[in-house]
């Protein structure tokens, strides 16, 4: 992980976090603040998406997506990369809380852009239930890349995996909507 660098001689080096009469500073609390407060309105959305594609169920991925802003909120710095942070932190939220009870099933989305007579609505729902028949880890890749547009790097540390992990199961799971779809 890395961690945003200060300038000049005052940089530690020895350590992950920044010095504390900087950390403590309020220009950086402010700077930190306002970081957060883009990241949650730029990547709500797309958090909870993911957090509700690990839980299944939208009280927990709502509950995962507050938990991790409220650890990111207690965290004396923040890493450079934070988009990615917050998805690794959403989905640690979201595997504590399964740990803690196992979830039910929840639809991936509701199709609720599309008019309730389109042909659309029929192909959304195909989708959606061969997205349902992936293997979790590849669900979830492929959330991450289409829905999320997280970049192979990106999910590879979100996930903790390998980059060439994240892309072969990318790839295998392409091809098993593509068969699954095929058929239906």
């Amino acid at each position: 992980m890395e961690i945003a660098r200060l300038p000049g001689p005052e940089q530690n080096r020895c350590t992950k976090t920044a010095p504390a009469g900087v950390v403590n500073s309020k220009a950086y609390m402010n700077r930190r603040a306002r970081r957060l407060e883009r990241l949650y309105a730029e990547h709500q959305q797309p958090l909870y998406r993911y957090a509700l594609s690990l839980t299944r169920d939208p009280a927990r991925a709502e509950d995962a997506v507050h938990n991790a802003f409220a650890k990111l909120l207690a965290r004396p710095w923040l890493p450079l990369r934070l988009k990615a942070y917050a998805f690794r932190c959403v989905r640690n939220a979201a595997v504590d809380a399964w740990r803690r009870e196992p979830a039910g099933a929840a639809e991936l989305g509701d199709g609720s852009g599309l008019p309730a007579a389109s042909p659309d609505r029929g192909r959304w729902e195909e989708l959606e239930r061969a997205l349902n028949r992936l293997a979790d880890d590849e669900r979830e890749v492929v959330l991450l890349k289409t829905m999320d547009e997280l970049t192979f790097r990106e999910i590879a540390r979100v996930t903790g995996e390998p980059l060439h992990t994240v892309a072969s199961r990318y790839r295998r799971a392409l091809a098993k909507l593509r068969e699954r779809l095929r058929r239906e």
